[in-house]
C-alpha cells in the first residue's frame, strides 16, 4: 500500500515520519552552530553553494547569527532561544582535524550544559568520514548525522549505521534529469541499508550562487524571492512515486519553511528572552515600541507628565541621550491612546513606531520598519 504524502503543520511535505531534528527546527528550537566555512569544495556542489562570502572558507564560528568567540557565546545563544537542540553545520564540520576537534568539543560542551536530551545533529559531505570519526562522534554524544554524499561516497554512510547512530541524508532538489537520477539512486541505496530518512531541500538561488545558477538556465519561481523553478515539483513527483517496498522517510523542506517559518519561530523565542518591558513581540518575532525624541527639556517634561498623569511605570519607559538630544522609548500602544498622544504632541517632540530584529549587538541591530506618527 502506497504511503500518503503528509503536509506538516509547518508547511513541509513528507512520507513516513518527520525526523526529530526537523520537528525541533520547524519550531525554532534548534541552535544553528556554524563551525568554519571550509570544505573539500567538490565540483558537484561548489557551484551552487549558498554560504555567504564572509563565511565561506573561513574559520569563523557562528551561533545562529551571532559571531561566537567561545563556548560562553554559544551557550548564551542556546539559552536565549530556549533551544532543545543544535544543528552543526559549515562548510563541512568534519573537513579537517581542526573543524572535527571543534565539532567534538562543542557537542560535549552542549551535552554537559543541557543534558543528554539536548538533540544534536551534524551535516557532512561524508568525503572524509571514517570509522574512527564515527566512533569519536558517538563518544562525544552526537544524536544524528546527515550526509550530503557523492555517489562514490555512499558506502561511507554505513560507518555511522554500524555504530548505531541515527542516520539520514540531506540534499537539494536540483530540477535536472541528471540530478533526478542521483536522487533515486540515493533513496534506493539508503533504503537498502536501513537509513532512517532523507531530507530534500528546495533548491535556492541567493546572492552567493545566483550568477552560476542563471548561467545554467535556472530561474526563480514566480512569487518567490529564492525558490528555483521546478524544484518543489520534482520533489513532489518523487514523494508520490516512491515504491511501496521503501520504508525510508522522505521529507521535503521548502525555502519558505526554512527562511520563513523556522526563522520566525526562532526569532520569537529570542525576542521573548531579550525584550524590554516596553517592547512587544510581533507575530514575526520582531520587537515593536514607540520612540519619541526632542531636546532634553522637552523629553524630560514629557517623561514627568506621562508618569504623573498617565501613571506609566518607570519600567515601561527608557531614556537615551545622544548628541544633545534625548529619546524616550515607550509601549507602542500609547500611540493609540488619546490622552497619551495629546501629551506627546503638546511637547512638540518627533517620533514613531519602531520595529527591530531581536538583537542588541550593534552589528546586528536593524530597524525593519519605522512608522512616523508625529
Amino acid at each position: 500500500m502506497k504511503r500518503p504524502v503528509i503536509n506538516s503543520d509547518s508547511g513541509s511535505l513528507y512520507v513516513g515520519t518527520l525526523p526529530l531534528g526537523c520537528q525541533l527546527c520547524h519550531r525554532g528550537q534548534k541552535l544553528v552552530l556554524f563551525i568554519g566555512g571550509k570544505c573539500s569544495n567538490p565540483k558537484r556542489c561548489s557551484w551552487y553553494c549558498p554560504i555567504s562570502e564572509r563565511r565561506k572558507g573561513s574559520d569563523l564560528i557562528f551561533a545562529d547569527e551571532i559571531l561566537a568567540n567561545g563556548p560562553k557565546d554559544i551557550i548564551e545563544e542556546a539559552k536565549l532561544i530556549k533551544a532543545f537542540g543544535a544543528s552543526i553545520t559549515g562548510g563541512d564540520p568534519l573537513f579537517n582535524e581542526d573543524q572535527r576537534e571543534l565539532s567534538l568539543f562543542y557537542i560535549e560542551e552542549l551535552k554537559n550544559e543541557f543534558g543528554d536530551s539536548f538533540h544534536i545533529h551534524l551535516y557532512t559531505s561524508g568525503v572524509n568520514f571514517t570509522p574512527l570519526i564515527a566512533d569519536d562522534l558517538m563518544e562525544a554524544g552526537l544524536d544524528e548525522i546527515r550526509f550530503h554524499p557523492a555517489e562514490k561516497d555512499f558506502h561511507r554512510i554505513q560507518y555511522a549505521l554500524d555504530r548505531g547512530m541515527r542516520v539520514g541524508a540531506e540534499v537539494p532538489v536540483i530540477p535536472t534529469p541528471e540530478h533526478e537520477e542521483y536522487l533515486w539512486n540515493l533513496i534506493d541505496y539508503l533504503d537498502n541499508i536501513g537509513v532512517d530518512f532523507v531530507n530534500f531541500n528546495e533548491f535556492e538561488m541567493n546572492e552567493p550562487n545566483h550568477k552560476e545558477l542563471l548561467k545554467r538556465g535556472f530561474k526563480i519561481k514566480e512569487d518567490s524571492i529564492a525558490s528555483v523553478e521546478g524544484s518543489k515539483e520534482l520533489a513532489y513527483k518523487i514523494l508520490t512515486e516512491l515504491p511501496d517496498r521503501y520504508t525510508i522517510s522522505v521529507h521535503f523542506c521548502s525555502v519558505a519553511l526554512k527562511d520563513g517559518t523556522q526563522l520566525r519561530n526562532r526569532y520569537k523565542r529570542r525576542a521573548e528572552s531579550i525584550k524590554y518591558p516596553y517592547e512587544e513581540v510581533t507575530k514575526d518575532g520582531t520587537l515593536i515600541f514607540l520612540r519619541v525624541s526632542g531636546t532634553i527639556d522637552q523629553v524630560n517634561r514629557l517623561y514627568a507628565q506621562l508618569r504623573r498623569k498617565i501613571r506609566i511605570p518607570k519600567s515601561m519607559m527608557a531614556l537615551t541621550e545622544d548628541s544633545g538630544k534625548l529619546s524616550l522609548d515607550l509601549p507602542w500602544f500609547l500611540s493609540e491612546d488619546e490622552n497619551s498622544m495629546r501629551l506627546i504632541k503638546d511637547n512638540k517632540v518627533s517620533g514613531g513606531l519602531y520595529e527591530i530584529l531581536p538583537f542588541r549587538r550593534a552589528e546586528l541591530y536593524e530597524v525593519c520598519e519605522f512608522t512616523p506618527i508625529l
